[in-house]
């Protein structure tokens, strides 16, 4: 079956909108500023990124690029935020946020056959939880939406070891598969 253009557009569309919603709703670190025109444009400016970024993961990437790509991204959203009282923390998101965002957003490009299966998974307190209670206790007070690039390596290195021979992307399926029956 082939795509067109807008079915392709739409799609990506939808996949975007709903991994701001999993980064952004249970985040109170996000805005400043109640100004609607200003937080569109800011989603503009992620989708515009992230669509740059994911042409990477159409090929196989090293989990150290993918991190490198987190640190980027936020790195460019301080650049070009700076000063403009629109974003919480430190003018640009945490690391925890953009995880989830890009995480997310490739998530739903692979389970759709748009990319290769991506290095790491969206962590959120559903992963965390899961692993707390399968015995990575030293999560146990970790929320998704605080992580600094030091704790998300923490976090996929105890899914590491809870996945196994599994990838940490179809760990993450199953699991949440699971957990919603």
């Amino acid at each position: 079956m082939k795509i067109n253009k807008d079915k392709d557009k739409f799609l990506k569309n939808e996949f975007f909108s709903s991994s701001i919603q999993g980064a952004f709703m249970h985040n109170r670190h996000i805005y400043k500023t109640k100004n609607e025109s200003e937080r569109k444009n800011f989603k503009t400016f992620l989708y515009n990124k992230l669509s740059l970024y994911t042409k990477k993961y159409e090929k196989k990437i090293k989990e150290e690029e993918h991190i490198k790509n987190l640190k980027k991204i936020q790195k460019e959203i301080y650049k070009y935020y700076k000063g403009k009282k629109l974003l919480k923390k430190d003018d640009t998101l945490n690391i925890g946020t953009i995880q989830k965002l890009l995480n997310l957003y490739l998530k739903y490009l692979w389970v759709s056959g748009y990319i290769v299966e991506p290095p790491h998974c969206p962590i959120d307190s559903t992963v965390i939880k899961t692993l707390v209670k399968n015995g990575a206790k030293h999560l146990e007070n970790i929320k998704w939406t605080e992580i600094t690039i030091k704790k998300y390596k923490k976090i996929i290195e105890a899914i590491k070891k809870e996945a196994k021979n599994t990838s940490l992307a179809k760990w993450e399926l199953l699991t949440l598969n699971k957990n919603r029956k």
